[in-house]
């Protein structure tokens, strides 16, 4: 973009053009001046969407394990032999997001992995899966401590 900003600006430069070169600069600093709010925009952004994608997740994975239904079992038509995603794996991935990008309150992402928690066992007890079980014991054994 900056280069494409920039071009005219160059050629009216080097044509030595005075009222090229005015015009060049005015536009050239409208698109500086949309380029840096866009920028800004896109900062404040990346400061709030960790914590809302991470919320998301967790609202999901909470509706997705309400008692007596599965897990991914919304029934949103997916068809031609699709699976709906999986709401604890978009956690988990949601809480790694989180913790890498550092501007998620800790306390959030330690509710989400209490959510995984509890939803891992929730799901194992479900599908009477031992060996399931026993991993998401020890998981939650882990988010205790």
């Amino acid at each position: 973009m900056v280069l494409l900003a920039t071009q005219p600006l160059r050629g009216a430069m080097e044509r030595r053009d005075v009222a090229g070169l005015r015009v060049a600069i005015t536009v050239t600093e409208g698109e500086v001046e949309a380029a840096l709010a866009i920028l800004e925009e896109a900062k404040a952004l990346l400061l709030n969407l960790p914590t809302k994608l991470l919320q998301e997740a967790m609202d999901r994975a909470s509706e997705g394990a309400a008692p007596g239904g599965a897990i991914g079992s919304g029934g949103f038509g997916f068809g031609f032999g699709l699976r709906p995603p999986d709401p604890l794996s978009a956690l988990w991935s949601a809480v790694a997001t989180a913790e890498a990008e550092g501007v998620v309150d800790a306390a959030v992402i330690q509710e989400a992995k209490v959510l995984l928690a509890t939803q891992s066992l929730r799901t194992a007890m479900e599908r009477r899966d031992v060996a399931g079980l026993r991993v998401a014991i020890a998981v939650a054994k882990g988010e205790e401590e």
